[in-house]
């Protein structure tokens, strides 16, 4: 029933009139997902709200502080945006738990009156000006870096969440070698989503989506198929984080957190991807270095792998010339009787269809083989 399905969102329904009931906060999020899966981002669900006036208003709130992408989806933040007014504009409110001290709060008023007077300058006119401000201000404030930070230090206890989520990023990081990033989308969005199930009458977690997943969860089955070497590691570290918070877990609560995790870490996929899903190939020919080169052209066009391909340089080959390159697999346009630990492909003439297939399927084990290695290492250090 309907009314059962809420619940898992921590709400109600009542009648006389009909209405969802339940943590305002909830409420909002229920009706931002609602409006995000049933209307595609050409449609616009709202007729008491101009679509032209909330692509101003965004203009005017993002041109307005530094924010940054690590915090936003603007077709999400449209939606949010106009669920957030309609609501104020009834009369309900959710700022004052979000603004819980009085440094950030007092700056309400200066922002809401410097944004009114930008609104204006736009064109839009309503006799909603001074509610739009008031919105965009306590965005302002709410989505800055700067209440970020300053809550940090300003409430232990946040702090103390927000050090166990960098903790477990930053031991992500160093196992698998990483690039540094800002990460602060994610401490936010993990720690907020977690927060949503202990605030929560229902002890049941408030999900990202009512029936149909965002597009970008196919992440999901990409990493648990081609980089499950790192999915696994960090699907212990999120279970890990909910112990700490007395959660107790489900799949549909850890893949939650994956989907935050995956989405808000920057060009991980290519990272995993270019460390992870490549092969070194190192190309020799009896014949020439130019015979070498468009070895290598075609290798890159017939054999639809990705490969770090060198060029093997000196004029003969041996062991000892070999140990000075770093490869997998030593491809050869001749027969070769070397002991070495990489493998040895000899590569037939015609470098195209079947005569190419013995490589394609020695670069796919290799790389399978590659990352069943790095995920046993990497279980054995968490």
């Amino acid at each position: 029933s309907l009314k059962e399905m809420l619940s898992s969102y921590g709400l109600s329904i009542e009648a006389n009139p009909y209405r969802i009931t339940g943590e305002e906060i909830l409420i909002r999020r229920f009706y931002s997902s609602y409006f995000l899966e049933a209307y595609s981002s050409s449609e616009w669900p709202f007729e008491d709200i101009s679509e032209s006036n909330i692509n101003k208003l965004l203009d005017v709130f993002l041109s307005s502080n530094d924010i940054g992408k690590i915090f936003y989806d603007y077709s999400v933040f449209r939606i949010h945006f106009a669920v957030d007014f309609i609501r104020n504009r009834k009369g309900y409110s959710v700022r004052a738990e979000h603004l819980p001290f009085q440094e950030f709060a007092g700056q309400h008023s200066r922002i809401s009156s410097e944004l009114r007077q930008k609104i204006c300058d736009t064109g839009v006119k309503s006799e909603d000006t001074q509610l739009y401000a008031d919105q965009l201000a306590y965005w302002n404030i709410y989505y800055s870096p700067q209440f970020f930070e300053g809550y940090l230090k300003e409430n232990p206890e946040f702090a103390r969440r927000v050090a166990s989520i960098e903790k477990a990023v930053n031991e992500l990081i160093n196992i698998f070698d990483l690039p540094a990033f800002d990460y602060t989308g994610i401490l936010k969005d993990l720690d907020t989503y977690l927060e949503l199930y202990i605030r929560t009458s229902s002890k049941k977690i408030a999900k990202d989506y009512i029936l149909f997943k965002p597009r970008d969860y196919y992440l999901i089955e990409i990493f648990k198929n081609s980089f499950f070497f790192f999915y696994e590691p960090a699907e212990e570290k999120m279970k890990s984080l909910c112990m700490e918070r007395d959660i107790k877990t489900n799949d549909q609560l850890i893949e939650s957190m994956m989907h935050i995790l995956l989405t808000k870490w920057k060009d991980l996929t290519s990272i995993l991807f270019k460390k992870f899903s490549i092969s070194r190939v190192l190309v020799y020919s009896h014949l020439n270095y130019t015979h070498a080169e468009n070895i290598v052209s075609s290798l890159h066009t017939n054999t639809n792998r990705v490969m770090d391909i060198e060029i093997y340089k000196e004029t003969s080959i041996s062991e000892k010339q070999l140990s000075k390159y770093s490869f997998d697999i030593l491809v050869s346009t001749t027969s070769l009787s070397l002991d070495i630990p990489q493998k040895i492909q000899y590569l037939h003439y015609k470098i195209h269809g079947p005569f190419v297939q013995p490589l394609v399927r020695l670069i796919d084990e290799i790389i399978s083989d590659n990352k069943r290695k790095i995920h046993k290492h990497v279980l054995s250090l968490i």
